[in-house]
């Protein structure tokens, strides 16, 4: 997953699209263009999985970029939030 994050953000940094005065406001802001683009997707009569596939990765990659640049090992607490919902689910059980 690294090795992804790594290349996804250098392809958006090359683009000029993220730089050292990217703030969260504009990640959440971007976040908040690909959701919709998400919703324009799915509020179709029939959903076209690729294209609402291709969205939805675009919103995760926004999520993924946005950790890389605070330096939040994103991996490493996708880890810890499964788990956490697996304690969770278990204590439904």
């Amino acid at each position: 997953m690294k090795k992804l994050i790594e290349q996804s953000y250098k392809a958006i940094q090359n683009r000029g699209l993220i730089t050292r005065k990217t703030k969260h406001v504009d990640f959440f802001h971007k976040l908040n263009e690909e959701v919709c683009e998400v919703k324009q997707e799915f509020i179709k009569n029939e959903v076209d999985k690729n294209k609402l596939g291709l969205e939805l990765s675009d919103v995760i990659i926004v999520c993924l970029n946005w950790a890389k640049h605070y330096e939040i090992d994103i991996e490493k607490l996708l880890n810890k939030k499964t788990l956490i919902n697996e304690q969770r689910a278990n204590n439904i059980k």
